[in-house]
């Protein structure tokens, strides 16, 4: 499937059109791959091309965020259409993680040499803005 990069330490999940249980193993299986080859510290999932979620795709998302806590890392959510948004909504996903965040994200960890703590303060600082 190929939708995990790693670079600087933080595991970019690009997730497919659709998100069902199938595809949800399929990335689950990758995810874990990724964290036993490479230093992870942050994960962040793109939902820009998403149009459908299931249950199941909650369940991934859970299932990193607890993979990720116990080392301190963050878990960032962004890009989707407004029914995945609803659906974060709905499941409670959104109070668990701490930020989301536009494309603009995934393009500044792409095209220049970052860490996400580089990152983090451009965030803070209001040169990368949040979603409503």
């Amino acid at each position: 499937m190929n939708c995990c990069h790693v670079k600087n330490q933080c595991l970019v999940i690009r997730l497919p059109k659709e998100i069902d249980h199938c595809q949800a193993e399929q990335i689950r299986q990758e995810c874990e791959r990724s964290f036993m080859n490479f230093i992870i510290r942050d994960i962040i999932f793109d939902f820009s091309d998403t149009s459908f979620m299931d249950s199941s795709g909650i369940g991934l998302i859970l299932g990193r965020v607890r993979q990720i806590h116990p080392i301190n890392g963050k878990v960032y959510l962004f890009g989707g259409n407004e029914i995945i948004r609803k659906m974060l909504e709905m499941s409670g996903i959104q109070q668990i993680l701490k930020q989301q965040f536009q494309k603009q994200l995934l393009m500044l960890l792409f095209t220049h040499i970052q860490s996400p703590v580089e990152i983090s303060r451009r965030i803070l600082s209001g040169k990368i803005k949040r979603l409503q």
